[in-house]
């Protein structure tokens, strides 16, 4: 008898070969590792096809109803593999749906009864249409972590049976409840590995471990649907880490707990009344004024709550057989924590009426301050005022001194000029009496009184410039016009008169209104007696900073160049005009 080996192929391929699932289809032979190889034992003979871009191992591969392959591994989705085309035809991107993190690693596919494809993962469960291109995940949780599944099968009731690192699984698709079996079961082990085994005879699951093959009938395993009361077993408090308060009496009567601000540790016992496998009784909570959400406290029968502020909480609590069905009503408590003293109503009371009243002695002090400083600043203020008001005075009076010393001046150089002509004109006149001149008599004598009203003129045009009702600006420009007005009426001209001007009384002194009415007086004399035309204009305007005079007239006009020592007008309204004036034209 030969007890040799005889490999039934001898497959060569640079780098070597790892094969990790086979399929086999009468006398074709698929076998998964990184790509897939067609063996043909007919011909004996085989193929090699590699993955896209040679990206990853396959884990898992399962036939579909059009008689290709879905493939999935250590690469991001699944790939479609076509028998037809022999080749890789489509590829599912869980990345699209969601973080390829979680599902990395795809260890399993499985197609159950109603041709549903599902997919295990390192990271639980998922639901794959390839149709909808969907994935929808399973909420599998131990202890609040997704389940590392290696395998999946089903049962006669369409039932998936999961071997995961933490024992099997079984989940119901339609009411999604799930169940996890372990050594307290009876289980050999808690780790199951790739490869399970259905024994379609006699219906009988055989799962292989690092112990040995767990064999078993999913029929007879029956469910334990009661749910089971909970209660609070015991209660304590710590005032601090290492001194904890006495235990909490009649526990079934206590609805409240009212504990003080410096109860820093709150520690409850639970225990689910569920005594078939008690070991797998799981629990959770949540406390309401704090952490909403529900906290998976495993198989931990205790809850420890640390450092919460002064307030009020409800804590709920709720817990599962070993079957994994929840009493959802639960059981609650409800927790007062007392703030310290100094955080009380009423002392925060005394805070604010403490505060309010530094508040209004601070305005009341505040105010009375300000009343003080304004009574001294109001006190200054008189006093710069009256200061103020007497140098003005001085000002004025140094001002009328100046306007009486141009007076004098001017009462020197015209009135006196207009005096020693009248005294000529009455010397003649006695020389021509003595002469018995009697004819050139009457010229002399008008000529004393046309010499005489104009030093009559000139008076009251003093007279006018320092009297104080005449000190706004307005008086002026009405001189101007009742000058003009009277010397265009004696020569029958028509005069047209506008003025518009913002400028300020106070814009000039005594002094230089008086000088620009002499020169606006000089201007419109020549102007009504040598022009020759008919129509006189005095236009007035500016704003707050510059005044404008404008006289003219339509007659023949002069070149101001060519006039010499004859233009006696024009060098009077020289003699005139203001030194702090910048021009006239």
């Amino acid at each position: 008898m030969d007890n040799k080996i005889t490999p039934l192929f001898n497959i060569e391929k640079s780098g070597g070969i790892f094969f990790t699932n086979v399929v086999q289809e009468g006398q074709t032979i698929w076998l998964a590792g990184y790509g897939l190889i067609e063996l043909n034992k007919h011909s004996n003979t085989y193929k090699s096809y590699d993955l896209l871009d040679k990206e990853g191992l396959i884990f898992a591969i399962v036939k579909d109803q059009e008689k290709g392959f879905y493939l999935g591994g250590d690469f991001d989705g699944i790939i479609y593999f076509d028998k037809q085309s022999r080749s890789f035809s489509k590829r599912f991107l869980f990345s699209n749906k969601m973080n390829t993190k979680d599902n990395k690693l795809i260890t399993s596919i499985h197609k159950d009864l109603k041709n549903q494809l599902w997919v295990g993962t390192e990271k639980g469960l998922l639901k794959f249409d390839p149709i909808k291109d969907n994935i929808e995940r399973t909420d599998i949780l131990f202890e609040g972590h997704p389940v590392y599944i290696n395998n999946i099968l089903n049962d006669r009731y369409n039932n998936l049976w999961l071997g995961t690192s933490d024992g099997i699984f079984k989940y119901n698709p339609v009411t999604k409840h799930h169940i996890r079996f372990s050594i307290l079961d009876g289980l050999l082990q808690n780790e199951y590995n790739r490869t399970p085994y259905l024994n379609r005879k006699t219906g009988e699951f055989w799962y292989g471990g690092i112990n040995g093959i767990n064999i078993f009938d999913p029929d007879s395993l029956k469910e334990n649907t009661i749910v089971p009361p909970i209660e609070f077993t015991d209660i304590k408090y710590y005032k601090d880490e290492s001194t904890p308060g006495p235990s909490i009496k009649g526990l079934e009567y206590i609805n409240e707990l009212n504990l003080s601000y410096d109860d820093i540790i709150l520690e409850f016992k639970l225990a689910a009344l569920n005594f078939n496998i008690t070991e797998k009784n799981q629990y959770k909570y949540r406390v309401i004024g704090f952490q909403e959400n529900w906290v998976n406290n495993g198989t931990k029968r205790t809850i420890t709550l640390t450092n919460l502020s002064p307030g009020k909480y409800t804590l709920q609590v709720k817990a599962c057989n070993n079957d994994g069905y929840w009493n959802e009503k639960g059981k609650s408590i409800e927790i007062i924590i007392q703030p310290p003293f100094w955080l009380t109503w009423w002392a925060k009371m005394f805070y604010f009426i403490s505060m309010l009243s530094a508040l209004l002695y601070y305005t009341n002090w505040r105010s009375s301050k300000l009343k003080k400083e304004n009574t001294i600043l109001e006190q200054k203020v008189i006093q710069r005022t009256q200061s103020l008001e007497q140098m003005q005075k001085k000002l004025l009076h140094t001002e009328k001194m100046a306007v009486l010393g141009e007076i004098s001046r001017g009462l020197h150089d015209d009135i006196g000029t207009t005096l020693s002509k009248i005294n000529l004109y009455s010397f003649m006149a006695q020389q021509k009496l003595s002469k018995n001149q009697e004819q050139d008599i009457a010229k002399t004598f008008a000529s004393i009184q046309l010499s005489a009203q104009e030093m009559i003129e000139k008076l009251k045009d003093l007279l006018w410039s320092i009297n104080p009702q005449n000190e706004d600006i307005g008086d002026l420009f009405q001189k101007i016009e009742q000058f003009a007005s009277s010397m265009v009426e004696t020569k029958g001209l028509h005069l047209v008169y506008d003025i518009t001007t913002n400028v300020k009384s106070s814009s000039l002194s005594i002094t230089e209104k008086y000088q620009l009415y002499l020169i606006c007086k000089e201007a419109i004399n020549n102007a009504v007696k040598y022009s020759g035309g008919d129509t006189l204009w005095v236009k007035i305007n500016g704003d707050e900073k510059t005044l404008k005079i404008i006289i003219k007239d339509n007659g023949l006009g002069f070149n101001k160049d060519k006039i010499g020592a004859s233009g006696r007008g024009i060098e009077s309204m020289q003699k005139e005009l203001p030194a702090s004036k910048p021009f006239y034209d």
